[in-house]
C-alpha cells in the first residue's frame, strides 16, 4: 500500500464494527468506509481520507486496497 491508493475497511474490520456497536454515533460507518484514499503514512499507520470527510489512522490489516495509485 501507498499514499494515493484507493481502499476500503477489509472485511474482518467491517465484521468487527458491525459485532460491536451499536453505530454510537448515530450512522452505520460501514457505508461510509467503501471508499478511501490514503493521503499519507509513517511506520505503523495509513492515514486514510474517507468519502465522509473524515481522516483517520489505520492499521495495514485494517484496510485492502481496491485500486492503486499510478
Amino acid at each position: 500500500m501507498k499514499v494515493g491508493d484507493l481502499v476500503r475497511w477489509s472485511e474482518l474490520e467491517r465484521a468487527y464494527y458491525v459485532a460491536s456497536s451499536d453505530f454510537p454515533c448515530g450512522k452505520n460507518l460501514t457505508e461510509h468506509r467503501k471508499r478511501g484514499i490514503i493521503i499519507d503514512k509513517n511506520k505503523w499507520k495509513y492515514f486514510v481520507f474517507w468519502e465522509d470527510g473524515e481522516i483517520i489512522a489505520h492499521a495495514e490489516t485494517d484496510i485492502e486496497v481496491i485500486s492503486e495509485s499510478r
